[in-house]
């Protein structure tokens, strides 16, 4: 929000990224660091994100999107987040069942 930027739904960014160009632009920033959750992917995609948009975006959507960000500033960076494995979740919640744990 400190940049003017609140949210912007899968639904906009499958259709376009002029949104996202159109905000990049008024920013004035030359330079970017892209933040990518992968909570933000279709979990019929990758099921490893802690939290899964039932409308989250294709791969080829991210990529795409990400492209035309670096088509009008340089991107420098990129960091990836809410990597973690079901597997991890649901051990996690039998973990906290267990009276050792409590």
């Amino acid at each position: 929000v400190q940049i003017g930027l609140k949210s912007i739904s899968p639904h906009e960014l499958r259709s376009n990224s002029q949104g996202l160009i159109d905000w990049l632009k008024k920013t004035g920033a030359k330079k970017v660091c892209i933040h990518l959750d992968l909570d933000c992917l279709d979990p019929k995609v990758i099921r490893t994100a802690s939290w899964q948009d039932l409308d989250g975006l294709m791969v080829e959507e991210v990529v795409n999107n990400i492209k035309a960000f670096s088509e009008v500033c340089d991107v420098v960076g990129m960091t990836i987040a809410e990597h973690v494995s079901i597997v991890q979740i649901r051990l996690g919640i039998m973990m906290n069942s267990l009276p050792l744990f409590k």
